[in-house]
């Protein structure tokens, strides 16, 4: 991450170099009283580039094609590890949490942790909350694991998902059912890789 600070018009801004969407991205913060003509002005001055404005769920939209993590995948039972995040942590430098990640049943190969979902049926939607099941399961009980995060990928032409499965991606490949008993649907899928898009970062690191 970088960060720039400037002044404009009498006015600080800090200018950072970072993404929530995976996208090569810019988070441009200002004193809350001048955020609206900063934003006119940005509009106004890269209009000729196109520029558009867009919201929270296109924003969504992009980290789940990433298979960025956020708050739905991160809860109180989730480690580093099982959210694809393990690299990130420190091997020289103590921070907490290291000793317990290193417990025998939290780098247990069979833990729920995060796989990419696509449908095989296309006719049919993805929902988030779904439980799954290996293919051969009985639609019963907790499941192996859960739908966290879904949309609609312009990119792909159909839903995809992000969730936590047992054994995660060493399944990859393998058909699982989504159940979502609140409106008794169920919807085959496979797992697959949680990068769907851009799994490379060139377009990052443009």
């Amino acid at each position: 991450m970088g960060c720039l600070e400037l002044i404009h018009d009498g006015v600080p801004v800090r200018l950072m170099r970072l993404s929530f969407s995976g996208e090569l991205a810019y988070e441009v913060h200002v004193p809350s009283g001048f955020t609206v003509s900063l934003w006119e002005h940005l509009l106004s001055a890269a209009a000729p580039l196109g520029i558009r404005p867009y919201g929270l769920e296109a924003l969504a939209s992009l980290r789940i094609e990433k298979g960025h993590v956020a708050g739905l995948e991160l809860d109180h039972r989730n480690t580093l590890d099982d959210l694809g995040l393990g690299r990130m942590a420190s091997k020289s430098k103590a921070f907490v949490g290291r000793e317990l990640r290193q417990r025998e049943n939290l780098q247990s190969p069979a833990r729920w942790s995060l796989v990419g979902i696509e449908p095989i049926e296309a006719d049919k939607k993805l929902r988030g909350g779904s439980i799954l099941f290996a293919a051969e399961d009985e639609i019963k009980g907790h499941g192996r694991g859960y739908i966290t995060s879904v949309t609609w990928s312009t990119v792909f032409g159909k839903y995809i998902a992000l969730g936590l499965y047992q054994g995660g991606l060493t399944n990859e490949g393998k058909e699982i059912v989504c159940a979502f008993p609140l409106k008794n649907e169920t919807v085959r899928a496979r797992i697959v890789s949680p990068h769907f898009h851009d799994k490379e970062n060139e377009r990052l690191h443009a």
